[in-house]
């Protein structure tokens, strides 16, 4: 039997591609070049390249592996079980990653914990020791050269923000054309409304729930909410002027010392003096969001909770349980309750319901119950295998003798493992389940964990409404009452 380059076991080599363009790149890195050049090394050695895993990030950077949804894709899919590929190919190192951390962690893992090798088509490294240094070396440039281009886009960034010149996107009550902000006269009546409002005593809050109640959206469509209002009130770009920070993202902190404010070349939405005027609201805390009560803690029933109005989840604020989309303006309803009163009813539910007890799986760590996971996953493998015994017969790479002698040998393995689990689980069906004793028993002591762990096992949600005064528990189908 043969045995393919990168592991171990039954002859196919299948493989991954990962593409990776950046918006300042040629045409020689063009999603197509880059392809042609990966399928033309498969066909060259024999592997098959599997169209659904086929992986392309556009106009992103090689810097940060989480900022690149297809790259995160595909190594999450690597470490699923039965693995789907052997191996991903790349049209060079860079292409993987410009961050040398990022490089030697998720190749490591890959290798390591999937036994997947990734492989550049155009740079020809071997398993030797000076192939490794020369992948080292080939890494090092790469992450030179996107550290050198970063700083010399930043520079031209900060040049244009000390200009005066904007650096992204129009925020609401402007539009971009051919450049430049230019006013967009109902979103700036919303900018307006929103200083006078706030200058006239109404909090953050009050205000974005009057423009939804208002039928006002966001530029993206959404409903308004206390932080965005914030933002908008703290925005001097509405009285002419440019912020910037070439430090990096500012996020909410509005006094960082590396921003950069200049004056703009767009129109005014309002005058400084106005703005200047909610700044000193600002100051007095009038626009400050609550700080989180003392002792506030989590809770068994945190994540669980959704508000019987609009649905959304419901938070723990230490002493009672509240509809956050209330405090961010977006629910019409205040719904909140105390904690005790809602684990009372909670477990006044659960006694109605499971006063006998509950059955659940219970996940032993003994080595019976890990070997019977371990031939569980060795019997999805096989089963992978013999489809890609038929995919490499169908697409020409075995002929019907070999793909024969692969299926009876792939089939011959399941059968013992199937026997084998079958077996184990007539002598250990018993060692699987457990009987939880009143449910509502065991959710009164324990640490908050613990309770949490059984509770999300049985329960899906509990919706609560102060309107109606009614509080619905959904289980799980396999632990309906």
């Amino acid at each position: 039997m043969k045995k393919n380059g990168f592991c171990e076991g039954v002859v196919f080599i299948f493989a991954a591609a990962y593409i990776r363009v950046s918006t300042d790149e040629q045409t020689e890195y063009s999603p197509d070049a880059q392809i042609r050049a990966i399928k033309t090394y498969a066909k060259a050695h024999n592997i098959t390249l599997l169209d659904e895993h086929i992986y392309i990030d556009e106009g992103k950077s090689g810097r940060s592996a989480k900022k690149r949804p297809a790259f995160m894709k595909m190594i999450n899919c690597a470490k699923k079980i039965p693995r789907p590929f052997d191996v991903i190919l790349v049209h060079k190192f860079d292409r993987f990653a410009r961050n040398r951390f990022d490089s030697v962690v998720y190749k490591t893992l890959l290798q390591k914990e999937c036994n997947i090798k990734v492989v550049s088509v155009t740079e020809s490294i071997d398993n030797d020791k000076i192939s490794l240094i020369m992948e080292s070396i080939l890494e090092a440039m790469a992450e030179y050269y996107s550290i050198n281009l970063s700083e010399e886009v930043k520079k031209g960034m900060t040049e244009k923000a000390y200009s005066g010149k904007i650096q992204n996107k129009a925020p609401i009550g402007y539009k971009m054309d051919k450049g430049r902000l230019v006013v967009d006269e109902k979103g700036a009546q919303i900018v307006k409304f929103i200083f006078e409002k706030f200058l006239g005593g109404d909090s953050p809050l009050q205000i974005a729930k009057l423009l939804n109640s208002m039928g006002h959206r966001t530029k993206s469509g959404n409903l308004f909410e206390s932080r965005q209002i914030v933002y908008i009130l703290k925005n001097p770009i509405y009285c002419g002027f440019v912020r910037w920070n070439p430090k990096g993202k500012t996020g909410r902190d509005f006094d960082n010392p590396n921003l950069i404010i200049k004056e703009g070349e767009h129109e005014k939405i309002i005058d400084i003096d106005t703005f200047q005027k909610a700044q000193v609201l600002f100051e007095k805390g009038k626009g400050k969001p609550k700080q989180k009560r003392a002792g506030e803690k989590s809770h068994f029933l945190v994540g669980l909770v959704r508000c019987g109005t609009c649905k959304g989840a419901m938070a723990n604020l230490g002493s009672s349980f509240s509809c956050l989309n209330y405090r961010r303006g977006k629910c019409k309803d205040k719904n909140t309750i105390g904690i005790k009163t809602l684990e009372t009813l909670v477990l006044s539910k659960l006694k109605e319901d499971f006063g006998d007890g509950v059955k659940v799986k219970c996940l032993h760590e003994d080595g019976s119950y890990k070997e019977y996971l371990n031939k569980s996953e060795k019997l999805e493998f096989l089963k992978l295998q013999l489809k890609r015994a038929k995919r490499a017969y169908l697409c020409g790479a075995d002929s019907l003798e070999e793909y024969k002698k692969n299926k009876e040998f792939i089939e011959g393995k399941i059968e013992v493992l199937k026997n084998e689990l079958k077996n184990m689980k007539k002598e250990k069906s018993a060692q699987y389940f457990a009987y939880i004793p009143p449910v509502f028993e065991v959710l009164k002591k324990g640490d908050t964990l613990f309770k949490f762990k059984i509770i999300s096992s049985i329960v899906k949600e509990i919706e609560f409404s102060r309107k109606d005064n009614t509080l619905k528990i959904t289980y799980f189908n396999n632990h309906m009452p």
